[in-house]
């Protein structure tokens, strides 16, 4: 009996003994505390970062994307001023329809390998187009015969023959004098991958600066096709490909000089 009365139950001694060398807490208490806990979680740290993963590639889509958008309206806004001045040819600095342009080149079949689209493009402004040629191409004794393919190029053009000249002179010099009033545009030359990358250079020309720009559709490029292959004696295998895949029977860049 007085041992009972004494220390009395386990569990009471649990309940009772705070000054024991173990502190123990009422039961109720620790059920306090679990609840608690519950209520408000303290963050850990791998679901900090497991949440910070989850936000950052939405963040990053959208920096993509806002950066798209902008690329794309400047791109637009870029191509609509081509188109304008492609259409008209006051604004890209040439005269107006009626004007006479004179187009020269070094060999016969330049006009359809390089100037296709600039003389198709002019004729689309409604402009008079001559053709200066300074050689007749006589190097393997087929001057003749590239004389008369030249004239059927042009006429396939749209240039007539009386607007054709052929100068073959060696001893020709130029003073770099030309008549009051007279601009002058040259081709822009690009390297080799853009030249022959048709599909990949597109963007790229729309994009870049240049004075006057001339691109064909789908129906002048078939007829540009159709100019060159007046070149009977030119079409070896490689030059066939040059058609199929360079820039040049497609698009022009013309700067003034």
């Amino acid at each position: 009996m007085g041992r009972r009365s004494v220390g009395g139950s386990f569990h009471d001694r649990a309940r009772i003994s705070p000054f024991s060398g173990h502190r123990a807490l009422n039961p109720g208490t620790q059920l306090q505390r679990v609840r608690f806990s519950r209520r408000s979680p303290s963050p850990h740290p791998a679901f900090l970062t497991a949440q910070a993963r989850c936000h950052s590639p939405g963040m990053e889509v959208v920096a993509l994307l806002c950066v798209a958008v902008a690329v794309l309206t400047w791109g637009f806004l870029r191509v609509r001023d081509l188109a304008e001045r492609m259409r008209s040819p006051e604004q890209a600095g040439l005269p107006g329809a009626g004007s006479r342009a004179l187009l020269v080149i070094a060999h016969p079949d330049d006009e359809a390998m390089f100037f296709a689209p600039t003389v198709l493009g002019l004729a689309r402004l409604e402009q008079r187009v001559f053709l200066l040629c300074f050689s007749t191409g006589n190097y393997y004794n087929q001057g003749e015969i590239r004389k008369k393919e030249l004239l059927q190029s042009c006429d396939v053009l749209g240039i007539p023959p009386p607007n054709v000249t052929i100068i073959d002179n060696r001893a020709l010099h130029s003073e770099g004098k030309l008549p009051k009033g007279c601009s002058v545009l040259t081709l822009q030359s690009v390297n080799v991958l853009r030249k022959y990358l048709y599909f990949l250079d597109l963007p790229w020309s729309l994009l870049s600066p240049q004075d006057v720009f001339f691109m064909l559709t789908s129906q002048e490029v078939a007829r540009a096709k159709k100019a060159m292959s007046c070149h009977h004696s030119q079409l070896l295998w490689f030059r066939r490909l040059y058609i199929i895949f360079s820039r040049y029977m497609r698009i022009n860049s013309l700067q003034f000089l």
